[in-house]
């Protein structure tokens, strides 16, 4: 049988009354003995049966004194229990949020940071001490800084869930001023009618670093793919300048074959800064960018690496498309990376007796209720098996790896979608064709998150 809770304050103004009415019944026995003694005659029999009750009433009323005094201990010490309770369960969610590697911050409805964990102190430089209080601003940089407080007061507002739920890539500050590429996951922790939020953050750092040596990698390997493919478009231009040089020096006056020998060597030259183009470092900066004419110009440098064997290559652009935010050179890689492995299924395809056909599209699509580009890369090879499809995006997972695959470029393709605020998925039936989709928003991922 549960005990009863009884509360500290109803017992002690118990205690009070029970003592007034023991003081009222003294006061009324002293002035009945006081009457006794000032009467001249006899008492009666009534009011020796009045007296001997108020007498047997004093000793009921110290017992109860005493039960209230009992209940007293005993609610003292439920809450000496409770408060025990509470000291080891706060010592237990800290030595839980010490063992996390990772920063994790509590703050209020208000943006203060109510509790932080010991990592933060590895990740931000700040003390666990100088948090607290603190508006979780401070661990962002700008635009994040100026926005978070107006994006809290919004979601407190109409409910409605931009950041909370989702993980975010954002920009970390340190206390030393330096900032750092995150990851941010913010859910509601409320404690009664409080809105609380806790955050779980992880630093991109290294990931992001690691990240770039694969895109990098792919990048020098989709090079030496490349310069095999326009070896031929630099021979005709070549041969053509040979040839114009030889008639000039056999004499040929004819000034034409000057501006043959210009043209031809601009046209190597092209060919050329292209192939580098693609291949150095760039910048990381999103600019708009015409999605239609990339698309061709990546075409262009390896249409003939993909029609010399016979594969049939289609394009199909929708007219007066938006401008989308991106990093054009890494979405080129991307393109040429699904060319490839587009190629490549159709080529290892056994006793295919249908030509190759190779459809890329571009048209204007919505995106997560907003304006967005559909790019698709369509072949009419044998399609990727449905036991296959959940895997094709894991690190170093390839159906090519006896033709040097290495199970790199569609998870690097994946993370260069991602970091745009895209989708790249993968459609097919595991027996006639494979459709990879690209979904990229309209403005960059900061704006569209």
């Amino acid at each position: 049988m549960p005990k009863t809770v009884h509360n500290p304050d109803f017992l002690k103004k118990r205690r009070q009354a029970l003592a007034l009415v023991s003081l009222v019944i003294l006061l009324a026995l002293l002035m009945a003995w006081q009457l006794v003694t000032e009467r001249s005659e006899p008492v009666g029999f009534a009011f020796w049966v009045q007296l001997g009750l108020i007498l047997l009433l004093v000793p009921f009323l110290f017992v109860a004194d005493r039960r209230s005094l009992s209940v007293l201990h005993e609610e003292m010490e439920r809450m000496r229990i409770l408060e025990g309770n509470v000291l080891r369960a706060n010592s237990q969610l800290e030595a839980i949020l010490a063992a996390i590697s990772e920063p994790v911050i509590a703050i209020d409805e208000s943006g203060r940071i109510l509790e932080a964990n010991g990592a933060c102190e590895v990740v931000f430089g700040y003390l666990r001490e100088e948090l607290q209080g603190q508006n979780v601003s401070i661990l962002m940089e700008e635009p994040y800084r100026s926005e978070h407080d107006s994006y809290l007061a919004s979601y407190l507002r109409t409910g409605v869930k931009k950041a909370i739920g989702k993980n975010r890539q954002v920009a970390g500050r340190k206390k030393d001023g330096s900032s750092f590429p995150c990851e941010i996951s913010i859910t509601e922790a409320n404690i009664g009618e409080t809105q609380n939020f806790v955050g779980l953050i992880r630093d991109l750092t290294q990931e992001r670093e690691l990240s770039l040596k694969f895109a990098q990698a792919e990048r020098l390997a989709a090079v030496g793919e490349l310069a095999a493919g326009v070896s031929h478009e630099i021979n005709n231009p070549i041969n053509t300048v040979l040839n114009c040089a030889q008639l000039l020096k056999d004499g040929d006056e004819d000034p034409d074959l000057l501006q043959d020998i210009c043209d031809e060597g601009e046209r190597i030259a092209k060919i050329v800064r292209s192939l580098l183009d693609f291949a150095k470092e760039h910048s990381e900066e999103m600019t708009p960018v015409a999605l239609g004419s990339l698309v061709s110009r990546t075409l262009g440098l390896i249409r003939r690496r993909i029609q010399r064997p016979g594969i049939e290559v289609r394009l199909s652009v929708e007219e007066d498309l938006p401008r989308p935010w991106l990093c054009s050179h890494q979405i080129q890689q991307v393109l040429m990376n699904l060319l490839l492995n587009a190629r490549d299924a159709i080529l290892q395809q056994e006793g295919r007796t249908e030509p190759g056909v190779i459809v890329v599209s571009l048209e204007s699509t919505l995106f997560e209720g907003q304006q967005g580009l559909l790019l698709k890369v369509r072949d009419n090879g044998p399609g990727v098996p449905r036991d296959s499809q959940d895997r094709i995006f894991t690190p170093f997972y390839t159906t090519k790896r006896e033709a040097g695959g290495t199970g790199l470029g569609l998870p690097v393709s994946l993370g260069i979608i991602q970091k745009h605020g895209g989708r790249l998925d993968v459609s097919s039936d595991g027996a006639s064709y494979c459709e990879m989709r690209i979904l990229l928003p309209i403005l960059p991922p900061e704006e569209t998150s």
